[in-house]
């Protein structure tokens, strides 16, 4: 339901609900959904919650692999990262 981009990322990691026009976008409801970002070695380093667009700032992370877990209750998402 989401796409994350760009993927590798240097400063700031874009996750966008799918399927969304513009329109679509303002008229809508923000469901409670929310991120998590992981180091490969399972350490949360970041979380907060998603609206249709979010911007994460991953500028002052180290370089190396990541897991961002999208929290949507009953369908989570997960999404390997790659930050440079």
């Amino acid at each position: 339901m989401y796409v994350v981009h760009p993927n590798p990322a240097k400063e700031i990691l874009t996750v966008e609900k799918r399927g969304l026009n513009d329109e679509r976008r303002s008229k809508r409801k923000t469901q409670s959904h929310s991120y998590k970002l992981y180091n490969f070695g399972g350490k949360l380093v970041l979380e907060s919650n998603l609206s249709d667009r979010t911007d994460i700032y991953i500028s002052e992370l180290p370089k190396g692999r990541y897991i961002l877990k999208i929290l949507m209750g009953k369908k989570d998402e997960a999404h390997h990262i790659v930050i440079e």
